[in-house]
């Protein structure tokens, strides 16, 4: 039994949480969405806020009714939108912006309401100028997915049509999503704190059919039986530190890496180019800031990780030379091969590591798929989810012979056989 207090779980907002995850019917009074508890499942995948920096807002005041002024958070000094430059702190200080200047715009309008006699909810919305949604952006918001009902509830759920997507705000949950503790997935460890509580909060008794969490308990129980894991196994949100001392980042001058390296970054920043021997690498990250073709030994990473990269390299390529193959049987054939699906998910949870602390990277540049093996096979086949990286690989040299690419590939293959 965990040594949580309903209070703890009060205090990072677990009962908003678990409102928010029962429906995509988000707009209601949380006395009514209580009432959809029966209907919560287990979180699937976490994604980031679709919108991210620069923000725009149409200024009515400074342009007109038909031709509104456009200001961008960040902008440029012409006013232009400045690109975002993938910093967390430039996120930050752009909402907040966006935010006060929302604020600031309403109490214009008030302002303007007056002058002009606008003094009833008549006469405001008669008025060519409107206040905006006064509701702030929240810098911690995630949109999550979540699995379909099991049990009988689905045939009793309100929501039709469904699409199971859920926008969630939580400042703890944004933290481990962004630092991805201890490599274990979020989302895992979202479903553990959401299990735990329910465990506290009906005091461990057994559930009955009508019990407000008897259909959410059995939804839990089974996703840990599906996926063959022990919540006891998963740390709970509230027993992870997030506001601990990050590792120290990579100092200029002490790698050679640091003509890529300044405050955080996310995979999709960089590109990867392989040389034609497939023993060094390169990395550059926007205009004009590029390592030198770098070896194993130079970056202090084992060969077997040097490989996956080298891996994923030709799994990227040959997505786009094979335009009839399916995705996740090439991931198998190309980056999985005769290695165990354990040992892979350990090579990309370590190298994902290493990425943290040379390269300053809040996200793991290795996300499983949203597919899922074997669905089409016969029943008791073996399923696995597969794994995109998000760095952008490519080759020194252009692979166009088959006979080339594949002698190629066997040598890599050949890295690290004794690893298998």
């Amino acid at each position: 039994m965990s040594k949580n207090k309903i209070k703890d779980y009060t205090d990072i907002g677990i009962l908003e949480l678990i409102l928010d995850l029962c429906s995509p019917d988000q707009g209601q009074a949380d006395n009514t969405r209580k009432e959809d508890i029966p209907f919560l499942t287990p979180v699937e995948r976490i994604y980031p806020p679709i919108t991210e920096p620069p923000y725009s807002f149409k200024d009515y005041i400074l342009g007109s009714t038909k031709n509104p002024k456009t200001i961008y958070f960040p902008s440029n000094k012409d006013g232009t939108p400045k690109k975002w430059d993938v910093e967390q702190d430039t996120r930050f200080k752009a909402i907040d912006d966006f935010n006060a200047y929302s604020k600031h715009y309403n109490e214009r309008v008030e302002d303007i309401w007056k002058r002009d006699g606008a003094n009833n909810l008549e006469s405001q919305h008669n008025h060519p100028l409107f206040k905006v949604d006064e509701t702030p952006i929240s810098p911690y918001s995630l949109i999550f997915t979540v699995y379909q009902h099991h049990y009988r509830q689905k045939n009793e759920s309100p929501q039709k049509g469904d699409p199971l997507l859920r926008h969630v705000t939580n400042q703890l949950l944004w933290k481990i999503f962004k630092t991805n503790t201890r490599g274990v997935d979020v989302a895992l460890i979202i479903n553990k704190t959401i299990f735990d509580y329910m465990v506290l909060v009906t005091t461990e008794r057994e559930l009955k059919e009508g019990d407000l969490y008897y259909y959410p308990m059995r939804e839990f129980e089974r996703y840990a039986e599906k996926e063959g894991f022990d919540y006891d196994d998963i740390p709970n949100a509230l027993d992870i530190n997030t506001d601990a001392p990050k590792k120290e980042k990579v100092g200029v001058g002490g790698s050679p890496l640091d003509k890529v390296v300044s405050g955080d970054s996310v995979p999709n920043d960089f590109k990867i180019t392989i040389n034609n021997e497939h023993n060094k690498i390169r990395f550059s990250k926007g205009t004009g800031r590029v390592t030198d073709m770098l070896s194993a030994k130079e970056l202090g990473i084992p060969p077997k990780y040097f490989d996956l990269i080298i891996r994923y390299g030709h799994f990227q390529k040959a997505l786009t030379t094979e335009k009839n193959a399916e995705a996740d049987w090439l991931w198998i054939d190309t980056v999985k091969e005769e290695r165990e699906y354990e040992t892979i998910q350990k090579y990309q949870s370590d190298l994902a590591k290493w990425c943290q602390t040379n390269l300053n990277m809040i996200e793991n540049p290795f996300i499983k798929s949203s597919k899922v093996m074997g669905e089409q096979m016969m029943e008791g086949a073996f399923k696995t989810d597969t794994y995109r990286c998000h760095f952008d690989i490519r080759f020194e040299a252009d692979w166009t012979e088959t006979k080339q690419y594949k002698s190629i590939k066997g040598n890599v293959v050949d890295i690290d056989k004794k690893n298998r």
